[in-house]
């Protein structure tokens, strides 16, 4: 993985997923 921050968008994305399930 890249050492930068992820991005917000990518970050609320990924949250949002993983909420889904």
């Amino acid at each position: 993985m890249a050492k930068q921050p992820v991005p917000v968008a990518k970050r609320l994305t990924i949250d949002g997923l993983n909420d889904m399930g």
